[in-house]
C-alpha cells in the first residue's frame, strides 16, 4: 500500500513531533510531499496512492480526478469543508477523514488570548511603541472580571473557554446552541439564551459553534448591529459562521470596540488591505498552533489512517 502526503512536507514542518509518522511505515510506502506544490507535482507524487494525506491548501476536483487507485483522503485538522469538495469525494467513493480532537486547550488559550489582545489595546499599544510613541490615547482597557460573555457553540473547545472564563471572573457567561451541555450548567452557571439576547447583552463574544451548510452566516448584520458599542467580537472558528463584511463595517463606523480574528474564508488571505483597521486584530489561523497540539494533530491523523486501513486490507 503506498501512502503520502500531498501538500505538505511534514517532516520538515512538524520535525519536532515526525516521529509519530514512523506508525505508518508498519502498513506500507510512505512519500512525503511539499509545500506550494503544483498540481502537476501533486499528482506525480500521489497517483499509485491509495491513502492521501493533506491540509496544508486546497485539494482541487482537478486533481482528485488523477488519483485512480485513491481510497481514503485524511485531513489535518478539522474543517475540511474548507479544503475540498466534500461532495465531489463522496460521489467518488473517497472516504474522508478529519481529526476532530487535538487542539482544545490549544484553541481555548488562544481564544483568551485574543480577548485580552483587544480588551486591553496590546497591538495598538505594542505598534505605537515600536514606531516611538509614547501615548495612553485611546488605549484605556477593560477586563474579564465583570464582563458578560457571550459563547457561541458549547462543544469542547467552547467549554474550555467556558471554564477558564469562570475562573477569571467573568460576571455572567451566556451561551447558545442546539444542544444544551448540562454539566456547564451546574459546574459554570451559564444561562443559555437566544442568539438575539446573546448578542444584544454581552460584552465579549466568542464564536466556537462547528460550522455546517445549516449555520452559513449564522451571525448575520442584524445580529452584529444588535451588539454593544462597548463590546468585542472574536472568531477562532470557522469565517462561514460570520457576515464578515457586515462585522467591518461594525468596526469602522465605530459601533465595536473591537474584533479579534483567526479564520478566513480563503486561506492565505489575498486582500490583506480590508483587515488594516487598528480595532481589527488579525492572526494567520495560528489558534491550534502549538507544540502540543501539532503532536496531537500528527499523531491522531496517524491513528485514523491506520484506522482505515486496517479496514481495507
Amino acid at each position: 500500500m503506498k501512502i503520502c502526503c500531498i501538500d505538505n512536507n511534514l517532516y520538515e514542518r512538524y520535525a519536532d513531533c515526525a516521529d509519530e509518522l514512523d506508525a505508518l511505515k508498519k502498513y506500507g510506502d510512505f512519500q512525503n510531499g511539499n509545500l506550494n506544490s503544483t498540481n502537476e507535482e501533486k499528482i506525480a507524487l500521489a497517483k499509485d496512492c491509495e491513502v492521501v494525506i493533506f491540509g496544508s491548501e486546497y485539494l482541487s476536483n482537478e486533481v482528485i480526478s488523477k488519483l485512480d487507485k485513491l481510497r481514503v483522503l485524511q485531513f489535518l485538522g478539522t474543517g475540511v469543508a474548507s479544503y475540498v469538495d466534500v461532495d465531489y469525494c463522496r460521489e467518488k467513493g473517497i472516504k474522508l477523514q478529519n481529526v476532530e480532537e487535538y487542539g482544545t486547550n490549544a484553541v481555548a488559550e488562544f481564544t483568551l488570548a485574543m480577548i485580552f489582545s483587544v480588551l486591553r489595546n496590546i497591538p495598538k499599544s505594542d505598534s505605537r511603541t515600536k514606531n516611538g510613541i509614547w501615548s495612553y490615547e485611546g488605549l484605556e482597557g477593560t477586563e474579564i472580571e465583570g464582563s458578560t460573555v457571550g459563547i457561541v457553540g458549547t462543544g469542547k473547545i467552547g467549554a474550555k473557554v467556558i471554564e477558564k472564563l469562570s475562573l477569571l471572573g467573568a460576571k455572567e457567561i451566556l451561551a447558545f446552541d442546539i444542544f444544551q451541555n448540562e454539566e456547564l450548567i451546574r459546574k459554570y452557571n451559564i444561562k443559555y439564551i437566544s442568539l438575539e439576547e446573546l448578542f444584544k447583552c454581552s460584552d465579549i463574544v466568542s464564536m466556537h459553534l462547528k460550522y455546517s451548510p445549516d449555520t452559513y452566516h449564522i451571525i448575520t448584520k442584524k445580529l452584529i448591529d444588535r451588539m454593544k458599542q462597548s463590546a468585542c467580537f472574536i472568531n477562532t472558528a470557522r469565517a462561514e459562521l460570520v457576515d464578515y463584511d457586515a462585522l467591518i463595517e461594525a468596526v469602522r463606523q465605530k459601533r465595536l470596540q473591537g474584533v479579534a480574528i483567526d479564520v478566513y474564508y480563503e486561506e492565505p488571505i489575498h486582500d490583506y488591505s480590508i483587515w488594516q483597521d487598528q480595532n481589527i486584530v488579525t492572526t494567520t489561523h495560528i489558534g491550534f498552533y502549538s507544540k502540543n497540539a501539532k503532536r496531537n494533530l500528527i499523531r491522531n491523523a496517524v491513528r485514523s489512517v491506520i484506522e482505515s486501513i486496517t479496514n481495507i486490507t
